[in-house]
């Protein structure tokens, strides 16, 4: 990218971690950052770590877009979905050299591109494996069962990929992923 176009263009970066867990749910956590209210996205990019399970979306911004008032308004947005958010901008110049020269290097770009954060992170599932969640709340890769109740009532962990499936970061880590309910909200945790 041209001297130009780089000072013309502000990126932040949404982290994701841990990202296949809860694949299903940061997907949908994410939509609110491409909605209106907002500065418009000049693109969205998507990277992973499988050593880390650590997703990035990389938002880009046309800089006179992205006002002081505007990005606070991205990074409450992000906030409420308890997503950390980085301005390679406010780095010192070594760190920010460092943080595009070295630590996203060590990331796969899964997605580049998009016009939506959420469909650019469904891409990152798209690529572990990780079925998407239907409109419904369901899990098409989970079968209802013969209880009358979940076939009436959406099963709150279908929007949960199977952490313990061959492949996926989770299966490959030392730790315990765990979920629990905390009152209408899955949440993660680790042990270990």
């Amino acid at each position: 990218m041209a001297t130009l176009e780089r000072a013309s263009i502000r990126e932040l970066f949404v982290i994701l971690e841990p990202f296949a867990p809860r694949a299903n749910f940061l997907v949908e956590s994410v939509r609110p950052l491409s909605g209106s209210g907002l500065p418009t996205l000049l693109g969205v990019d998507a990277f992973y770590r499988r050593r880390t399970d650590i997703a990035l979306l990389a938002l880009r911004f046309a800089a006179a877009d992205l006002t002081p008032d505007a990005e606070r308004a991205v990074v409450a947005v992000a906030q409420r979905a308890r997503l950390p958010v980085l301005d390679p901008a406010r780095l010192g110049k070594v760190d920010r050299e460092r943080f595009y020269g070295e630590y996203l290097r060590d990331y796969i770009a899964i997605a580049a591109e998009r016009q939506d954060a959420a469909e650019a992170l469904a891409e990152v599932a798209a690529h572990l494996g990780i079925p998407p969640v239907t409109a419904s709340g369901s899990n098409p890769a989970k079968a209802v069962g013969s209880n009358p109740r979940l076939a009436t009532e959406p099963a709150r962990e279908a929007r949960w990929p199977d952490i313990t499936q061959a492949g996926s970061p989770a299966a490959d880590t030392t730790g315990v992923y765990i979920r629990f309910l905390r009152g209408d909200e899955w949440v993660t945790g680790r042990l270990g």
